[in-house]
């Protein structure tokens, strides 16, 4: 069910990439980074406190349900009074109805976290996919439908607000108990204690993941960032849902062992591991077969997004290495994330103000150039907190991505061979992703056949 959930995603990502134009790409961009503020908020890290919590009462989920109904409405006002504030920054008078219309889905959504929690809390990970399933599917007939009758950028904003009630009627429907708010919230101090932490180390996340759209936004212009934020949206289309999955599943694992040190470590190395044999190649490979990819599913009109794309698919990959905000979430340690991620806010956001000088590829390189360093520095503040030395962590991902470092050589040599004989580009772009998937499969079932059969076999048996 996944796998076609994300099937379906990318299909219809990309006919619907081909029917918008760079503008509404990038108006949804600017609007996406005051969203994205008020999606991290809207909780408070609430719903995580009642999944990390081991004994819980009918009072404290209804209190939880209050501060959530409280927080969320009271977000949505300001939102809403100061959306043309950022439109008047930006601009563009039309961020501001953007804005308020997207917004309403932290008002949706209060009815959404409590069913939420309580299937993560109780480990019903299949009705979550089933739920997340049927609302991907709303959302992406509902924009493609939308964008091919020509409502522009409209069709990302209500594809967006099918998702969100989608999502959340499926979760009232499967989680059938009413629970009624409860506006005493004496005794809840330890659950807002931790929330408010969540909340700091989303917020920091946050603060330099959407920095680089800020910066190419205001500087360079809405069609510049149109381009940056279609290729960091193909980029991120294996990311978001592996990182969504992987959060939630490893969240509530690391939960019931919470209290074993090393089977938490043992854990965390093992999805390392097994994570690294898929994430590498297909990243990786997406870098490498950037020029064909974006001339035969996008199409020329979005040419520009090629040499991004290039970049910041190798950024990912190793950004998808880091995965320990779960387990410092179930150890009741999302400060040492905040620690770490208050670096990130320092570095990523100067090299996204640097870079952007030089337009798309300079915003892109920044990427490649900042977070490298970052990720050693933040990997080694996390590391030491759970016992674990650097070298330890990284050779669990080092053999695939050595693996797949030798399969972009050999599929850019191929490019040199085919390319002369081929002339067509669909043709061209099967060639390669075959001569990069014997060249991979072959190594690392030579050199790491047992790892790659454990992945296989967890595959098989789901």
């Amino acid at each position: 069910m996944r796998v076609i959930s994300q099937i379906l995603t990318w299909v219809a990502t990309l006919l619907v990439i081909r029917l918008l134009s760079p503008e509404d790409y990038g108006l949804m961009a600017l609007a996406a980074v005051v969203i994205g503020l008020l999606d991290i908020l809207d909780d408070m890290g609430l719903a995580s406190a009642l999944v990390k919590k081991q004994q819980i009462s009918e009072k404290f989920v209804q209190q939880i349900f209050g501060m959530l109904f409280i927080f969320n409405t009271g977000f949505y006002v300001i939102l809403y009074l100061t959306a043309p504030l950022v439109a008047d920054f930006f601009g563009d008078q039309r961020l501001a109805i953007i804005i308020q219309v997207l917004g309403l889905q932290t008002l949706i959504r209060i009815f959404f976290y409590i069913p939420n929690a309580m299937m993560r809390r109780n480990m019903e990970f299949r009705s979550v996919s089933l739920i997340r399933f049927v609302a991907v599917v709303g959302q992406s007939l509902s924009i493609l439908a939308l964008a091919y009758y020509g409502h522009g950028v409209w069709s990302l904003v209500y594809g967006s607000l099918v998702y969100t009630a989608v999502q959340t009627l499926g979760a009232m429907m499967v989680y059938r108990s009413v629970v009624r708010p409860s506006f005493s919230f004496a005794g809840i101090g330890e659950a807002l204690s931790f929330g408010g932490l969540i909340t700091v180390h989303r917020l920091l996340y946050y603060f330099y993941n959407a920095a680089d759209a800020v910066v190419l936004g205001k500087i360079v212009g809405q069609k510049a960032l149109g381009y940056y934020s279609v290729a960091m949206q193909i980029a991120c289309l294996p990311m978001d849902k592996f990182m969504m999955i992987l959060n939630e599943v490893g969240f509530s694992a690391f939960s019931t062992i919470q209290d074993d040190q090393q089977k938490m470590n043992e854990l965390l190395c093992k999805a390392v591991r097994l994570l690294g044999i898929v994430v590498f190649p297909v990243f990786i490979g997406m870098s490498c077969t950037a020029p064909e990819l974006v001339s035969v599913l996008l199409g020329e009109k979005w040419t520009a997004v090629t040499i991004p794309l290039q970049i910041v698919s190798i950024v990912m990959a190793l950004k998808m290495m880091n995965i320990t905000d779960p387990l410092l979430f179930a150890m009741g340690r999302p400060d040492v994330g905040v620690k770490a991620l208050a670096i990130g806010c320092v570095i990523m956001p100067i090299a996204f103000y640097i870079g952007a000088q030089w337009g798309l590829v300079g915003i892109s390189l920044s990427w490649l150039i900042a977070y490298p360093p970052y990720f050693y520095i933040s990997m080694k503040i996390v590391l030491a907190t759970i016992g674990m030395k650097f070298g330890t962590y990284v050779r669990e991902f080092a053999y695939p991505a050595l693996f797949s470092g030798i399969m972009y050589v050999m599929v850019m040599l191929a490019r040199e061979f085919i390319s002369p004989l081929i002339g067509n580009e669909i043709i061209e772009l099967v060639m390669l992703i075959f001569v990069g998937a014997v060249t991979y499969t072959g190594l690392v079932l030579a050199f790491q056949r047992d790892t790659t059969l454990q992945l296989y076999s967890m595959v098989k048996s789901r």
